[in-house]
């Protein structure tokens, strides 16, 4: 699978809010969704894995249409690994 960036150009005059990722543009994220996935990487860097795995898991059940549930589910695969 090919991932593509895009990148500006300092001095360009084309506003942050404007910048997307190609094929994901106009999905936004919630600020209540945001902080559920911190919440969950931030016990994960901890060393909580038991409670990061139950945070993720539960951010997926929560939030079942957001952005971000591809990241999550990947790090409850990892998570999940011996």
């Amino acid at each position: 699978e090919a991932t593509t960036a895009v990148g500006g150009v300092r001095g360009a005059q084309t506003e942050a809010n404007d910048v997307y990722w190609k094929g994901e543009a106009n999905q936004l994220i919630n600020a209540d969704e945001l902080a559920a996935f911190k919440k969950a990487a931030d016990l994960a860097e901890s060393g909580e894995m038991k409670q990061a795995q139950a945070a993720f898991a539960e951010f997926v059940k929560a939030h079942p249409d957001s952005p971000l549930r591809k990241d999550a589910n990947q790090a409850l695969a990892m998570l999940q690994k011996p």
